[in-house]
C-alpha cells in the first residue's frame, strides 16, 4: 500500500511550483494611444491657426481694396464742370427749371386771387376750410443730387 501511496502523492511538491516570481500578465498600455490624440489634436489646432491666419489676411486685403473703389468712385461721383455734361442732362436741366418757374407762378396767382375774394363771414370750422384743397406746398431750389 506504500507504494500506492506514493503513486498516488506527488513525488515533488516543488516541482508544480515555478523557481522564477509569478509576473501578472501585462495589461496593454495606452501610452500610444495617449499620445496618437495629442499628435492629432496639435495638428488640428496648428491647421485651424494657419486657416485663420490665411482667412484674416484675405479679409484684410479685401476691406483696403473696397475702400479704394469706394475712394475712387467717390472721387468720380463729384461733379462734373458744365461744359463736359451731356446735352440730355442740360435739356432735363432746363426743363426742371422751367416747370419749377411755372409753378411757382401759378402758386403767386393762386395766392392774389384769393386775397382778392372778399371773405364772407359762415359758420364753417377751421376743419372744413382745409377740405377745400387750399394747402401749403413746401419746396427747395434746385435740383436734387
Amino acid at each position: 500500500t506504500g507504494s500506492r501511496a506514493a503513486a498516488t502523492l506527488p513525488t515533488s511538491t516543488t516541482a508544480a511550483v515555478q523557481k522564477f516570481p509569478v509576473e501578472a500578465s501585462p495589461i496593454p498600455s495606452n501610452d500610444n494611444v495617449v499620445l496618437g490624440l495629442i499628435v492629432v489634436c496639435t495638428v488640428a489646432g496648428i491647421s485651424a491657426l494657419i486657416v485663420a491666419a490665411v482667412c484674416w489676411c484675405r479679409l484684410q486685403k479685401e476691406v483696403r481694396l473696397a475702400q479704394k473703389v469706394d475712394y475712387s468712385a467717390q472721387r468720380a461721383a463729384s461733379p462734373l464742370p458744365y461744359d463736359k455734361v451731356s446735352p440730355g442732362d442740360k435739356t432735363l436741366a432746363q426743363s426742371a427749371q422751367m416747370y419749377h418757374y411755372q409753378h411757382q407762378k401759378q402758386q403767386m396767382l393762386s395766392m392774389e386771387k384769393h386775397k382778392e375774394e372778399p371773405k364772407l363771414p359762415d359758420s364753417a370750422s377751421s376743419d372744413e376750410e382745409n377740405e377745400d384743397g387750399d394747402f401749403t406746398v413746401y419746396e427747395c431750389p434746385g435740383l436734387a443730387p
